[in-house]
């Protein structure tokens, strides 16, 4: 039988309290381990929600700009491209973060939702399911402190390996996959399309049912 741990407990003020474990950091042997992958063939396709006229293959920060992305190097020894394996997954971080109910269609009209060819297959880390224990993580590592996930970043980056970037479960809605990619796979990707999102009304209007949001003048 497993020999089971104490929970250490902070006793102030006469009351028992759980002390937080800190975050896991990436283990010593990372290096020696397989990373868990997740699918990310030639030919599918990965989408950015984005500023109509702006770059959708960009990878930042941008010069002279500190890390802005949860994944975005410290040190700038690499630059990141944030993406969504869906169109709805893309959505929801664009918009769900902001906490609105609404969104103005003004707005939306300066939004273009570009789709990115994946010209060969891509290795990807997968950073949810039973990936995460495989490399000693836990979700902590995609939505906890931006500081966290950087360290994961980093580490993952200079991984054997060499992967082309990460996959999580975006914390808006969890049934949806994120992409985090870095630098290196810049020419195994092309913009197969950049369209405003207003030119995609069905789907706009199907991703906006979802999660009971109202589209406003």
């Amino acid at each position: 039988m497993a020999q089971r741990v104490p929970r250490r407990t902070n006793t102030r003020g006469g009351e028992h309290a759980a002390v937080e474990p800190p975050l896991p950091a990436p283990p010593r042997d990372l290096a020696k381990r397989a990373l868990p992958l997740h699918p990310a063939p030639a030919g599918r396709a990965i989408f950015r929600i984005i500023p109509i006229g702006t770059n959708p293959l960009f990878f930042g920060p941008g010069a002279s700009e500190p890390p802005a992305g949860r994944f975005d190097a410290t040190n700038g020894s690499f630059r990141t491209c944030y993406a969504g394996m869906t169109p709805e997954a893309c959505f929801a971080e664009k918009f769900l973060r902001l906490g609105e109910r609404t969104i103005e269609e003004s707005f939306l009209q300066k939004i273009a939702l570009a789709r990115i060819e994946l010209l060969q297959p891509l290795t990807l880390v997968a950073l949810h399911g039973q990936g995460l224990s495989s490399v000693s993580a836990t979700a902590s590592a995609v939505n906890g402190p931006y500081a966290s996930s950087r360290l994961w970043s980093a580490a993952l980056h200079a991984h054997p390996q060499r992967p082309d970037g990460l996959c999580w479960r975006s914390r808006f809605d969890d049934s949806l996959f994120c992409v985090a990619l870095f630098d290196r796979c810049r020419a195994h990707l092309r913009v197969a399309e950049s369209v405003a999102l207003v030119e995609r009304p069905a789907l706009l209007m199907a991703m906006s049912q979802r999660w009971g949001l109202a589209l406003i003048d």
